[in-house]
């Protein structure tokens, strides 16, 4: 059980139901099911004692709330441009069509408060709100030229749709798809109970062009994904009652673009047996009650639910170099509170990671900008204090100093 006066999101808690594999299935949550069962059924389980919301709670990532902006924003831009029947953003009728949607800068606002609002209902957010808006307001130049850089490459001559019609199969809208440019298509082959999303559909009498916008760095999954996306496609019978094929299928990132080979017709009868395959494999991983978690250093850093996981924190948690403190690493550790020796200071017991050894002394300062959760604390409580700065003893010091920063989580551990 939890403190009285410590809102229950602070404290671990196990789901109140386990969760069950989804009836359709999808690129991230087989990649997450593959990676760590546990990870997945913990992030998707019932937590109504905390949220009226499906899941538990995540952590708000300032990367990937950058990258949701982008993408509302280019949809945003897109469909004005489609709806102008605008060739590109060279057209000479592109920046009117722009300003009529608003202008870029107005745009990205309102993609920022939109998601800002959303963002509001988590309950891990509330401390962190004040530092997400500044972030991302600040980061709306930066956020501008990646939705510049991103449309530059977009040509829409060959796909140009009629004035007098509007662009079809754009968000939501499930009816078959005419010659055009769309964005946000949602896919869905019932045949294999698989779902996706494409950024850019573009169909035109010879051709059907398939883009997928990424915000980050290149990764490993991502021709993987969009090979998915052309297969859903070849098997949307709404959508795509032609069955038509995709035949160019590009990655766009801010830096560079990557063309994908496109399946070809066994690739895709092949691409679909695999995903019948693993989707049984990664169905069967997260049946029951509390799956096998499989730590990995690189991974467990991106979980959203690693407070809640012991096998985790009965490995060695990875550390975060602080380049302003040549000293100092950003990591997870597992303390024991003694004794209060100030408002918001501490003396501790080290619990876990093992890196240290048991019991070791330290001392632990929370930051007065979250004062209301140390302020909470008893001594005798164990606590997991999530992306904390570890600084090892000083000359002539005698134990370590963990401090919190603006995105640090400090969570109770129950007895």
């Amino acid at each position: 059980m939890g403190h009285p006066q410590l809102p229950p999101i602070w404290t671990v808690t196990l789901p109140s139901h386990w969760a069950t594999a989804p009836e359709r299935m999808s690129v991230s949550a087989l990649l997450q099911m593959e990676s760590c069962p546990k990870r997945w059924s913990l992030s998707h389980a019932d937590y109504s004692d905390l949220w009226g919301y499906d899941g538990y709670p995540p952590k708000p990532n300032l990367a990937a709330l950058k990258g949701t902006i982008v993408h509302r924003a280019l949809a945003k831009v897109v469909t004005a441009l489609v709806s102008a029947g605008c060739c590109s953003i060279l057209d000479v009728d592109a920046i009117a069509a722009i300003a009529t949607a608003g202008g870029y800068t107005q745009i990205i606002d309102a993609a920022t408060r939109q998601l800002l609002d959303e963002t509001r209902r988590n309950p891990r957010s509330a401390r962190a709100m004040h530092i997400l808006r500044r972030k991302l307001t600040s980061h709306t130049p930066s956020i501008r030229h990646c939705v510049q850089t991103l449309l530059a490459r977009l040509d829409l001559a060959s796909v140009r749709a009629p004035r007098s019609r509007a662009p079809a199969g754009t968000t939501l809208e499930r009816r078959p798809l005419g010659f055009g440019t769309h964005s946000e298509v949602h896919l869905y082959a019932p045949s294999l109970r698989w779902v996706g999303a494409a950024d850019i559909l573009s169909l035109s009498q010879g051709g059907c062009e398939m883009i997928d916008f990424k915000t980050g760095a290149p990764r490993p999954h991502h021709p993987f994904q969009i090979r998915v996306y052309a297969l859903l496609w070849s098997r949307d019978p709404v959508l795509n009652p032609a069955a038509r094929v995709a035949d160019s299928l590009t990655l766009s990132y801010p830096t560079e673009e990557t063309m994908v080979p496109p399946p070809t017709a066994r690739g895709l009868e092949l691409l679909a047996q695999e995903l019948r395959e693993r989707s049984i494999a990664a169905r069967a991983a997260v049946a029951g009650e509390c799956p096998q978690a499989t730590p990995a250093p690189e991974e467990c850093a991106l979980c959203d639910v690693r407070q809640l996981c012991d096998e985790y924190w009965d490995t060695a948690p990875p550390l975060t170099r602080a380049p302003d403190y040549p000293h100092s690493v950003w990591m997870d550790v597992q303390v024991r509170l003694t004794r209060q020796t100030g408002l918001l200071q501490w003396e501790a017991v080290w619990e876990k990671p093992s890196t240290t050894p048991r019991e070791a002394a330290v001392s632990v300062g929370w930051s007065r900008a979250d004062a209301a959760a140390a302020s909470n604390w008893r001594s005798g409580w164990r606590i997991r204090l999530l992306d904390v700065l570890l600084t090892p003893p000083e000359d002539g010091g005698s134990e370590p100093r963990v401090a919190s920063g603006g995105m640090s989580e400090a969570f109770l551990v129950p007895d």
